[in-house]
């Protein structure tokens, strides 16, 4: 009888978007191999000295599926089904809720009052605050099956500091306009040093360009630069 056992999951727990192959060890020649994950059947195939089943991305849907391992040699057969494999839901690239994350869990201690937000300026809060919006997004098609996808997105970091900020309290005795270059300088820092793969699916940021959009409003001066955030991603759809 042929031996047959399954010693692994690359990667183990993959997303639905993601290819995948399991490693088996077989102990003899065989006539015919296979495996079948939620009755999606693969051949198991000599693959860089290894015998591996390989699926394609998309192909076993979302779930917790036990994997069968059949081999046979001339009319003997047998099996193994001691492991499971996880399909996850596949990852959303989300630039808006990554570089939020990013700016909010890097800040300096100096700007620990900040408030960091994904909506627009709030102006009944009395703390200097950065918001993070969407702007547009491209996205262009690589091949005839519509299968490879490059896309760029720009968001919008606009930082705010305004009259009613008590800014001994914060960044020592400084003016406005010096609190609103400390700000703007304090993301410029944390976006630079979290460009390169800021995600698992995002492959990289960089600040377009920066421009001041200061304002009176409420009869207070309101400090604010709008900072363009250039993201680049891909994927593969299949």
């Amino acid at each position: 009888m042929v031996g047959i056992y399954i010693r692994e999951r690359v990667p183990n727990s993959p997303f639905l978007n993601e290819d995948f192959y399991c490693v088996f060890e077989i102990t003899s020649t065989f006539t015919g191999a296979f495996c079948t994950i939620a009755s999606v059947v693969a051949p198991i195939g000599l693959t860089g000295g290894s015998y591996a089943a390989v699926y394609p991305a998309g192909t076993v849907a979302t779930g917790t599926y036990t994997i069968y391992g059949y081999v046979v040699k001339g009319s003997t057969g047998t099996f193994v089904n001691n492991k499971t494999i996880q399909i996850r839901n596949s990852e959303i690239a989300d630039p808006v809720a990554t570089v939020y994350s990013i700016l909010k869990n890097n800040l300096g201690g100096t700007y620990s009052s900040t408030l960091v937000s994904t909506g627009w300026y709030n102006r009944t809060k009395t703390v200097p605050q950065i918001t993070v919006t969407s702007a547009h997004r491209t996205d262009e098609t690589y091949n005839l099956n519509d299968t490879f996808r490059n896309h760029e997105e720009i968001l919008y970091v606009d930082t705010w500091i305004s009259g009613r900020e008590a800014g001994a309290s914060l960044f020592g005795t400084t003016s406005l306009k010096r609190q609103s270059t400390l700000l703007d300088d304090e993301v410029k820092r944390i976006i630079n040093s979290q460009r390169k793969a800021p995600s698992t699916k995002l492959r990289h940021m960089q600040i377009r360009d920066s421009q001041p959009l200061d304002e009176v409003s409420d009869n207070r001066k309101v400090f604010r630069t709008r900072h363009a955030i250039r993201i680049g991603w891909d994927e593969t759809i299949a």
